[in-house]
């Protein structure tokens, strides 16, 4: 069975709106003082009527759903007609045009029809008192829909009202979950709930909780405002997913709102604005692999709001389209709030437009990955204590004390207005993936001084083949540069990640450039014959030699300009020692690697040119 669900609707006495309370698959298994006995009731027409008119019933009464008496009521709307005949409930007599719901346990099995009303008259209204406890469940399959104007689940302080929605289409207008009292929706087993808008702990004292679990499960909202004055928590699990046009977590004073996408296929996308701490006290936790998307997001509004935004475990990401503001909101301009964002065990942030930090805000990064093209800090801090920073620009001082730097996603430029201090734990990770500085690799620009230490880290990126004249300024320091790197002095050779080749690095004082620059320059690859560069001599090069016969330098081993049968014979004496350690560790490499004359024959017939060029024997022992 699955777990107990507890609505509640409003008071009918009150002088609040009426609202449409909606479906839930409820379980049985709940404590009260009473023995419960289960009635099933038939609606007996797909023409629509009164609902409480008892003609249209079978047994030929209308239920009712009031008291520990009539509890673990079955109401079914299965016919067995047409399955897309929808039901009509039209003029709900009695009862304020609401279905109302109070202490009882209650199963609405709609099946394949569609209860709806035309003139969007019907509220579904739970828990009617304090002492109420309302249970209700919806049941039926993926064809099933059921339509209300408005929803309220426990509308009277003190009740306690759960809707649990499985397998239907349920459409309502506002939504209010934890209106005065405690309130669940849960949205389970593929069903989907689409509202107008949704409130979450509505009022002072509420309590709400929103459930989105399991694939297929699905939420579509209006705006959706998590702990609007009360405390509120909205949750996605196990492949759940959210759409919402705005949000808003922990919206007025000293509210409180949690929302969390805690597992791999999660995800909320927010169409507009996501507001995290506005007023109130706001939590956002992306975890596990779920993910969360906005078009723009503010985190710690105003004075006294406080927000605060967790994205932990890889695969965990975060996505901005537009800005993010923590401590603030550049949009309206708003700079005294308190906010802080963390990234911690490998979780992923990525901003499209700027990031401003104000005097209240904190970026932390301790791990994993925070892009954007910019940061910008007015008054507030930036703590980069691991994890992958790749940005465009940053105005202010920067201090790398166990991170790395990475100027581009492939290669890009960093610039920084103010100094750069990387410590003996951090990282510059450089991609060559060209000649031009800032485009096709990697460079960083720093306007004050900088202090070298940790590692410098080089790489080739998009099929680059450096030339020995070619000259990299991976680095510039315009307000002086002092400091070496712990892993490679001036005027020493830096080998690249995977072994493929060395540069000579030059910087400080004993350079031979400008000594505020870190220059590459001298390219010697590790085996003349790694035609790709990939630290190894193979196949893949031998493939590479056969397209450049003749043709291009691509294969040219030995640095005479060409590619030649004496290319060729370099490949042959360097498969062996270029060959990956896996390959020779595995005892195969003898078996897999033929007699010199087998290659030689071997590369011109896969050339196609042993009955073609006479000379080509002769070019190779020359």
């Amino acid at each position: 069975m699955s777990p107990p669900v507890f609505l509640q609707t409003p008071n009918p006495t009150s002088t609040q709106p009426n609202f449409a309370l909606v479906l839930l698959t409820l379980t049985l298994a709940i404590s009260h003082c009473h023995q419960m006995t289960e009635a099933t009731t038939f609606y007996r027409t797909t023409g629509g009527g009164p609902f409480r008119q008892a003609s249209l019933w079978s047994p030929y009464f209308p239920p009712t759903f009031f008291g520990p008496g009539n509890a673990a009521d079955v109401v079914r709307f299965n016919l067995g007609t047409n399955p897309n005949t929808p039901y009509v409930m039209t003029n709900v007599t009695g009862e304020n045009n609401r279905l109302l719901v109070g202490n009882d346990s209650l199963v609405l099995e709609i099946d394949q029809y569609k209860l709806t009303n035309s003139a969007g008259e019907i509220s579904l209204n739970m828990g009617l008192a304090a002492t109420d406890i309302s249970l209700v469940s919806l049941e039926g399959t993926t064809d099933s829909q059921m339509t209300t104007r408005s929803t309220v689940i426990a509308d009277v302080s003190g009740s306690s009202a759960t809707l649990d929605v499985h397998d239907i289409q349920f459409n309502s207008g506002l939504t209010i979950v934890g209106y005065r009292g405690n309130g669940t929706l849960a949205i389970n087993d593929g069903a989907h709930v689409t509202t107008s808008q949704t409130y979450i702990a509505d009022l002072p004292n509420a309590v709400g909780s929103l459930f989105v679990d399991g694939n297929g499960s699905h939420l579509t909202s209006g705006e959706l405002e998590v702990g609007v004055a009360g405390t509120g928590y909205f949750n996605l699990y196990n492949g759940g997913q959210a759409i919402s046009s705005s949000a808003s977590i922990g919206k007025y004073a000293d509210s409180l709102g949690v929302a969390s996408s805690t597992d791999i296929g999660t995800e909320w996308i927010i169409s507009n604005l996501l507001e995290v701490g506005s007023h109130g006290k706001g939590n956002l936790n992306v975890y596990n692999g779920g993910h969360v998307t906005a078009a723009r997001s503010a985190v710690g509004i105003y004075p006294d709001g406080m927000g605060t935004v967790s994205v932990s475990k890889p695969d965990s990401l975060w996505t901005i389209a537009g800005t993010l503001s923590i401590g603030g909101d550049s949009y309206y301009g708003h700079t005294q709030g308190h906010g802080k964002v963390n990234i911690t065990n490998q979780g992923k942030i990525d901003v499209g437009g700027t990031t401003t930090i104000y005097a209240g805000g904190e970026l932390n990064l301790y791990s994993g990955l925070f892009t954007a093209p910019a940061i910008a800090l007015q008054g507030g801090i930036f703590n980069w204590t691991g994890g992958t920073l790749t940005v465009e620009m940053i105005n202010g001082n920067v201090t790398n004390t166990n991170g790395i730097l990475a100027p581009g996603n492939v290669t890009g430029s960093t610039t920084i207005a103010g100094s750069y201090t990387q410590s003996a734990g951090g990282k510059m990770a450089i991609d060559l993936g060209g000649i031009s500085a800032g485009s096709s690799y990697d460079s960083i620009g720093v306007a004050g001084s900088a202090i070298l230490g940790g590692t410098l880290e080089l790489n080739l990126a998009n099929g680059f083949r450096p030339e020995a004249t070619n000259t990299f300024s991976v680095f510039n320091a315009v307000g002086g540069l002092i400091g070496v790197f712990n892993n490679i002095g001036s005027g020493q050779r830096l080998t690249l990640g995977n072994g493929a080749g060395s540069f000579l690095v030059n910087y400080g004082v004993t350079s031979t450039f400008d000594p505020n620059q870190v220059v590459l320059s001298n390219f010697l690859p590790t085996y003349s014959a790694d035609f790709d560069l990939d630290g190894d001599v193979d196949s893949a090069d031998l493939l590479i030699w056969q397209n450049s016969f003749g043709v291009n330098a691509l294969a040219d081993a030995d640095g005479d300009g060409d590619s030649d049968g004496r290319d060729f014979l370099a490949w042959q004496r360097q498969i062996s020692s270029g060959v990956s350690a896996s390959i020779i560790a595995s005892g195969s490499i003898s078996s897999a690697i033929p007699e010199p004359s087998t290659l030689l024959l071997f590369a011109f017939a896969a050339m196609g040119v042993v009955h073609r060029r006479d000379s080509i024997l002769k070019k190779v022992l020359l």
